[in-house]
């Protein structure tokens, strides 16, 4: 009764304030809740509050701003509802991964992923399923943008995704040389972005991918131990990857660690042997096929031929290995033969590949988590994660015959 006749004359009591009239009454409550909000935006945007940290609970609030509990609950959901805390039941309420990148740049919740992958790649997907799997504790949602090894096209996309308020971007380049002029934008205004498997010569970036030095080894390692002495190395190029140039050092590593001296007329690259007429021919067919067959010419032409080759990927191992069927070389019992990826195709091939295994998974999962850090504090220390491999033994392995 009393409580009727105070709110029909406009004396009600709020948070410790008598209010004259319902209107003011409502402003001075929106007032209120209003500089809460305010003051925990303005900690968490200096980063005073950080992502994961909690914020003070409700009636810590009350305390602190002179308020009533429920001024202070309707502070809590508003910032709930603009997305920068979470409430967890029973735990309290939490600073969410806000970006800064995003707040000042007006980007949306969508990552973007730019891959160089040819229509012959089988990674793609295990690497996306990673990358969702980690996006989604976040809400967020991946894009996936092909370049199809085209530098061109891979500018073309960056500047794309930037334009359409990505939040940030995940990048599989297609050489360690190309688009240095838009990436290194990318680090001068600090846009957030992770690089996946292949370095990028002068551009400062978190980065992800294999230990492909310390996987090239181990398959050295894994064709003595099983008797070969004399091991080739086929890769496709000198300048255009770096995670190639480890994979290089790698089986380098692994014969001086057995040792083994290093022979140049055991190295091959495919983009440094000269075409002959029948190679033409094969590539009319296919020219993948025909750098493979060149290559196998070379290899055994040589006096000393050797018994196993450690192949850069398992797309020129796939190669060779039917270039070899084709010449009439017996794998494994003349020629052992190894690649690196574990793509589909590596255990389907006539001979089921082995090779080394990329946890493509955990690099697509781990560049989001670094992506997501990096949204959240774009002036930290450039991190690189090399992930470790397996080695997949399989039917294209065998000791020498000699």
């Amino acid at each position: 009764m009393i409580g009727d006749m105070r709110r029909t004359f406009g004396l009600v009591r709020r948070d410790s304030h008598e209010v004259q009239s319902p209107k003011s009454d409502k402003a001075m409550a929106k007032a209120l809740y209003q500089t809460i909000v305010e003051s925990l935006q303005e900690e968490i945007h200096s980063r005073s509050l950080r992502a994961g940290d909690q914020i003070p609970t409700e009636q810590e609030l009350s305390d602190r701003f002179g308020v009533s509990r429920i001024t202070s609950a309707r502070a809590v959901r508003e910032l709930e509802t603009l997305g920068m805390v979470k409430r967890t039941r029973g735990k309290g309420s939490f600073v969410t991964d806000e970006s800064l990148w995003a707040e000042n740049n007006g980007r949306s919740d969508l990552i973007s992923l730019v891959v160089p992958f040819s229509r012959q790649t089988g990674s793609g997907y295990v690497l996306l399923e990673g990358m969702e799997s980690q996006a989604s504790s976040c809400r967020q949602l991946i894009t996936l943008h092909n370049s199809e090894e085209t530098p061109e096209r891979e500018r073309r996309i960056l500047q794309d995704v930037l334009e359409h308020k990505t939040l940030g971007v995940i990048i599989y380049p297609d050489t360690c040389l190309t688009n240095l002029e838009i990436l290194s934008r990318l680090v001068a205004e600090k846009v957030p972005f992770v690089i996946i498997d292949r370095e990028v010569l002068g551009i400062e970036a978190d980065f992800v991918g294999p230990d492909n030095r310390a996987a090239a080894r181990l398959i050295v390692e894994h064709l003595v131990s099983i008797g070969h002495r004399r091991i080739s190395y086929m890769g496709s190029t000198r300048t255009t990857g770096l995670s190639e140039q480890a994979r290089f050092l790698g089986y380098c590593d692994g014969l001086l660690g057995a040792g083994l001296a290093l022979r140049e007329d055991h190295i091959y690259l495919t983009d440094e042997i000269s075409a002959s007429e029948q190679i033409d021919e094969w590539s009319r067919v296919d020219e993948n096929l025909a750098s493979a067959h060149e290559a196998l010419s070379h290899i055994m032409a040589r006096p000393d031929p050797p018994t196993a080759i450690v192949a850069v990927n398992d797309i020129n191992a796939a190669n060779l290995l039917k270039a070899a069927l084709r010449r009439g070389i017996r794998v494994p019992d003349e020629l052992s033969i190894t690649g690196f990826d574990d793509l589909p195709i590596a255990s389907h091939l006539e001979i089921p590949l082995t090779t080394m295994a990329q946890p493509f998974y955990e690099i697509g999962e781990t560049a989001v988590r670094l992506l997501q850090e990096r949204i959240v504090d774009p002036s930290a220390p450039v991190r690189k994660v090399l992930l470790p491999t397996a080695l997949k033994v399989r039917s294209s392995t065998a000791p020498p015959a000699t």
